[in-house]
C-alpha cells in the first residue's frame, strides 16, 4: 500500500491536473472490473483449499485448468466487448489516445486471469508469497511510473506501468503453482 500510495503521490505532483484527472478515470475504469473478477476468488478458494487439504493434488490441476479455461473465455469476451466499444469509451471518458484505452483493455484481460493465481495462492495457504508478488507488483508500478513519467510519456506512461506491473505479478506468481503443469 506504501508503494501505490507513493505512485499515486508521484503522479498528483507530477502531472497536470487534467492529465492525473485522466489517470484517475483510466484507474477507475480498471478497478471497477477488477472487483467483479475478484468475486469468484473465494469460490476458487474454498473448493482448492479442500483439495490442497486432502492432499488431491490431481484434482486442484484439474480444477485449476477448468477455472482457467472458464476464466480465459470471459476475459476474452470482455476484451472483445471492450474493443468494440472502444469508441463509446472514448467519448464517454474524454481520452483522445485510443493507445491508453488498448493498454487500460490489457490490463482488464491480465486481472482476469491473475485472479486464478491469486485464489489458488491463497488456497494454498502461500500468503507470504502473495504478499511477495504484491510488493514486487507495486515497486514495480512506481519505478516504471516514476520512469515512463520523466520520459515524456505522461498518462500514457504512468498506464503502461500499471500494465507491466499486473504482468509481471502475474508471471511472478506462477513458481507455488507450477505442480499444476507437472
Amino acid at each position: 500500500n506504501v508503494f501505490n500510495f507513493l505512485y499515486n503521490l508521484f503522479m498528483s505532483r507530477t502531472l497536470s491536473v487534467a492529465d492525473y484527472g485522466v489517470l484517475a478515470s483510466v484507474l477507475a475504469l480498471i478497478t471497477f472490473p477488477s472487483l467483479a473478477a475478484m468475486a469468484i476468488i473465494p469460490l476458487v478458494v474454498h473448493f482448492a483449499g479442500s483439495y490442497f487439504a486432502k492432499g488431491q493434488l490431481a484434482m486442484v490441476r484439474g480444477f485449476y485448468l477448468l477455472i482457467a479455461r472458464f476464466i480465459a473465455i470471459f476475459a476474452l469476451v470482455i476484451f472483445l466487448l471492450f474493443l468494440a466499444g472502444l469508441p463509446y469509451i472514448k467519448d464517454f471518458f474524454h481520452i483522445n489516445n485510443t493507445f491508453i484505452l488498448l493498454i487500460i483493455n490489457a490490463t482488464i484481460f491480465v486481472i482476469f486471469i491473475n485472479v486464478i493465481n491469486i485464489a489458488f495462492l491463497q488456497a494454498k495457504l502461500a500468503f507470504a508469497y502473495q504478499v511477495f508478488v504484491n510488493i514486487v507488483a507495486a515497486v514495480l508500478k512506481l519505478i516504471l511510473g516514476v520512469i515512463f513519467v520523466f520520459m515524456g510519456f505522461s498518462v500514457s506512461g504512468a498506464v503502461a506501468a500499471v500494465f507491466l506491473s499486473i504482468l509481471v505479478g502475474y508471471v511472478v506468481s506462477f513458481p507455488p503453482l507450477r505442480f499444476v503443469f507437472d
